[in-house]
């Protein structure tokens, strides 16, 4: 009951977060001198020039003698619109909204993005707590050593270099590449489109992006755990003989995670960001690729206002899971909103 009492007060804190975000942006592309709003009507293939008036009537455009409205209900008429699903039409792709185009390429993102944060999550957290718990030895200075280097390596080229190592020389040795350079699925083949092809399709994608997260998300992790396990209660459980599995799995993984939760929270939407170089670099169609495209003439303000509301939207919600973790790994958390934060 506590904790749905916590995230049910979360949420309620969020709303004002939301409203803040979407009249923001309404001021700036208020600030652009065009209304919001009118990008609902501009591209609309169902909107003829006879119901123009009626239309922008009823987006709060212009009033019943066609005069402007005041910039505050043209928000709040915009802002209902947003709330229905109105997003307006895209200008580069005729025919389409910016909605229909979101829930189009956004899976596409997803299926590259989310194998990317288990596989970083998973190779950070044991990376780190061996090269903490092995403090100095053989194995920790490689991690520190590939971390640096994934660090320092830009995705782009990394990206044009994964390319060149599996898919150029070897299709240049034997004329088949071990992996496609591009797009999410083969053409012309037998097995287009099955589970295998698009598998074979992420692989070079899903490591590209995987290896920054992992260089940062590993030395989150070595530099956590070893603050964890030189605490008083470590050198307890130490003296009352319980073994190393559990000192390491039990005691301190679970006090360890805590600061990983919140870089990656943080990290998450950079997700998005970095996704944006890999899926230009592999010709990978994704929202990413959709935002970063939208951007040149003419600018699609529809599909950019969508996806920025997104991306908010999931950092926003990245915040709200964290919290959520907190509340299940720190039991003192869990102490201090029983008792009011005293």
């Amino acid at each position: 009951m506590g904790y749905l009492k916590y995230i049910l007060k979360r949420l309620f804190f969020l709303i004002p977060i939301l409203l803040l975000i979407t009249l923001t942006i309404f001021l700036l592309e208020s600030a652009m001198g065009t209304p919001p709003a009118k990008y609902l009507l501009v591209g609309n293939p169902n909107i003829t020039p006879e119901n123009v008036f009626q239309e922008s009537l009823r987006l709060g455009l212009i009033d019943q003698q066609g005069k402007p409205r005041p910039m505050l209900i043209q928000y709040l008429y915009w802002l209902k619109a947003l709330f229905q699903g109105e997003f307006g039409w895209s200008l580069r792709h005729p025919n389409y909204s910016a909605l229909e185009l979101f829930l189009t390429f956004l899976p596409n993102s997803l299926l590259m993005i989310i194998p990317s944060i288990f596989l970083s999550l998973i190779i950070s957290i044991l990376a780190g707590v061996k090269s903490a718990y092995r403090q100095n030895s053989r194995f920790d200075r490689i991690s520190m050593i590939l971390s640096s280097l994934g660090l320092s390596i830009p995705p782009y080229w990394l990206a044009l270099l994964a390319i060149i190592i599996f898919c150029v020389v070897p299709y240049r040795l034997f004329n088949f590449p071990l992996f496609p350079s591009g797009n999410i699925i083969s053409f012309g083949k037998p097995f287009a489109g099955s589970f295998w092809d698009r598998i074979w399709h992420l692989a070079l994608p899903v490591l590209v992006l995987s290896v920054t997260f992992v260089a940062t998300w590993t030395r989150y992790m070595r530099s956590s755990f070893l603050e964890v396990i030189r605490s008083d209660f470590i050198r307890t459980a130490l003296a009352k003989g319980v073994s190393e599995r559990g000192i390491i799995w039990k005691h301190a993984l679970r006090n360890a995670l805590i600061p990983l939760v919140t870089t990656v929270a943080v990290s998450i939407p950079w997700v998005f960001t970095w996704a944006i170089v890999v899926e230009t670099v592999f010709s990978y169609p994704g929202l990413c690729r959709l935002f970063y495209e939208s951007f040149f003439y003419p600018t699609d303000v529809s599909v950019l206002q969508l996806v920025v509301f997104f991306f908010l939207g999931l950092t926003v919600f990245c915040n709200l899971l964290a919290d959520t973790f907190y509340w299940w790994l720190d039991p003192r958390i869990r102490e201090q909103r029983a008792t009011g934060g005293k």
